[in-house]
């Protein structure tokens, strides 16, 4: 049955209508109309089967493997926004005999709506571990729409699998070996890099690092929820330590009066995102100003949120002494506590940082993964601006890429 699911036409509108799959034989024109023109494509045969054979101009041999990407269907039992290619039982046997004749081997997935074009290349070896009797390999509607805005966009799933979506018009680069000049792999890179410099799998003591921030005159060391100003704090001095011109943490700075109120701007690519500190065991974290946020995607159609998620253990189950030593601190330095325990029942005593993700939000998938968080009242009894909720669950829709450590 072909339900209704999440379709991108070429102008990188989401429809919700049924799956338009290419028959096999269109399946490889498509791939061969895209790679003609450089090297030489054409269908060859291999025993009972077929895989179109890609000559590149630099001498490799390609071979491509191809299916339709629809929707898995299930009658509301999967989100509209998951696709799939069938992954053939023959598929092993025939890679085998295809690596041996020195071709790289492509499971390449071919989407289709209204004659919108993109292609899905799935790294063929975690998908080889499996029995491939009729399994699936997954992509998402933001990896098409990924696709669609940058030319070709890939990201290691959360079970490890390799996928690259490209846009009709850069197949015969991306096989070549050439990106397009919007590719964001620098921009994440600068978070890999992070990742390196900032302490993982480690226990972090409240107490430890409230004192840290103080010493070095960090502005938000008084804040109770000290977990995610000491990243912010960690971020910023990595940034000094290591200058680009990709990323400007704008923290506390005075900001231009057209500027949005966000941790990081992406300058180069045009772009606001933020950095956030979770509980690993929480389903949602709180995010930003509803508005601001969805501002911020229409004006840029982008947003990044960077979360790195932590075990925690609290406070109260460890005598407050955080709370206590923050209190003392406060006292000592400039009398502004309100009293011993303040916070004591949500404080944390330490937190060890697990994994990291960034999410992309875009015109595509926002209305998703966010819900309305209403904070109440101020102290004045006006309401406080409306604030979203990230909800961590089901994310591959939003994740662009991950970092876990074990």
């Amino acid at each position: 049955m072909n339900e209704k699911s999440e379709q991108i036409d070429s102008r990188l509108n989401i429809i919700v209508a049924k799956d338009q799959p290419l028959s096999p034989r269109k399946l490889d024109d498509s791939v061969i109309s895209a790679l003609n023109g450089t090297g030489e494509a054409s269908v060859c045969p291999i025993e009972e089967k077929h895989f179109v054979e890609y000559k590149a101009v630099g001498g490799d041999k390609h071979a491509f493997l191809t299916a339709a990407v629809t929707f898995l269907g299930g009658c509301g039992n999967h989100p509209i926004f998951k696709k799939r290619i069938q992954l053939k039982s023959w598929y092993k046997h025939a890679t085998a005999i295809l690596k041996n004749a020195r071709y790289m081997v492509h499971f390449l997935g071919v989407y289709h709506y209204e004659g919108n074009l993109i292609f899905v290349d799935f790294g063929i070896e975690t998908y080889l571990r499996r029995k491939m009797n009729n399994s699936s390999a997954f992509v998402y509607v933001n990896d098409l729409f990924r696709a669609m805005k940058d030319g070709i966009a890939t990201r290691i799933d959360l079970h490890g699998n390799s996928i690259t979506t490209i846009r009709y018009d850069q197949l015969a680069q991306y096989i070549e070996g050439m990106k397009p000049t919007t590719d964001l792999d620098s921009l994440i890179g600068v978070f890999s890099a992070f990742n390196r410099y900032m302490a993982f799998n480690e226990w972090i003591g409240g107490e430890d690092a409230i004192e840290v921030m103080q010493k070095h005159a960090w502005s938000k060391w008084r804040e109770t929820e000290w977990p995610g100003w000491y990243l912010e704090f960690n971020f910023s001095s990595f940034l000094s330590e290591h200058p680009t011109k990709l990323v400007v943490y704008q923290g506390d700075a005075a900001k231009k009066t057209d500027a949005l109120d966000f941790d990081l701007l992406f300058p180069v690519h045009k772009f606001y995102g933020d950095l956030k500190a979770s509980d690993i065991k929480k389903r949602e974290s709180p995010g930003n100003d509803e508005k601001s946020l969805m501002e911020a995607i229409d004006r840029y159609d982008r947003f990044w949120y960077i979360i790195y998620e932590h075990e925690t253990v609290k406070d109260k189950d460890c005598g407050n002494t955080v709370t206590k030593f923050r209190y003392d601190l406060l006292m000592a330095v400039d009398g502004t506590a309100r009293s011993p325990l303040s916070y004591a029942s949500r404080m944390k005593n330490r937190v060890n940082f697990k994994k990291m993700m960034i999410l992309e939000l875009n015109r595509a998938n926002c209305g998703e993964l966010l819900s309305a968080f209403h904070q109440g009242h101020q102290p004045d009894g006006s309401k406080r601006a409306v604030k979203v909720l990230i909800n961590k669950r089901d994310v591959e829709n939003y994740q662009i890429f991950h970092y876990e450590v074990k």
